[in-house]
């Protein structure tokens, strides 16, 4: 790209490169970028219905993050324990699972063991108490806005 800008009556200027079969040859630098850009569409989060739903969203310090895509992420101290995309709940920490029975429950499997592990007084030591410790200040610092600055009110 930068090629491009120099100017070709001051010197002649190439650009070499390799190929699959590692060969150097010679480029076009009209035909190279490294900037692949597109626009994903953004898309509304579906209305979240039903009644086992409602207890997990109910839960206290429960944070709803909307996505690009109509996915809603739950997180729990910045950590994001489900998902819902399309009407449906997804749960788990590494690979999401349609939500089952005591998930409704909002217990420990759903994002409740997740508040307690992340908090002032849990296990230094626990996965999850050193999992993404900037989600966690990132995740907090809404409620605290005025410790973090007076004027930022």
């Amino acid at each position: 790209m930068r090629v491009l800008c120099l100017n070709p009556a001051a010197a002649r200027f190439g650009l070499i490169t390799d190929n699959e079969q590692n060969f150097l040859v010679r480029a076009e630098p009209k035909d190279y970028s490294n900037v692949d850009t597109r626009l994903e569409v953004c898309r509304r989060p579906s209305p979240n219905a039903g009644e086992r739903r409602e207890r997990i969203l109910a839960m206290p310090g429960l944070e709803r993050v909307p996505k690009h895509d109509g996915r809603v992420s739950l997180r729990m101290r910045g950590v994001e324990f489900a998902e819902l995309p399309d009407g449906e709940m997804r749960f788990g920490l590494h690979e999401r699972r349609p939500a089952r029975e005591h998930h409704a429950r909002g217990d420990r499997a759903t994002g409740g063991g997740t508040g307690e592990a992340r908090s002032a007084e849990g296990d230094r030591e626990h996965p999850l108490y050193r999992r993404f410790p900037e989600a966690w200040l990132e995740s907090q610092a809404p409620t605290e806005i005025e410790t973090i600055d007076a004027t930022l009110r």
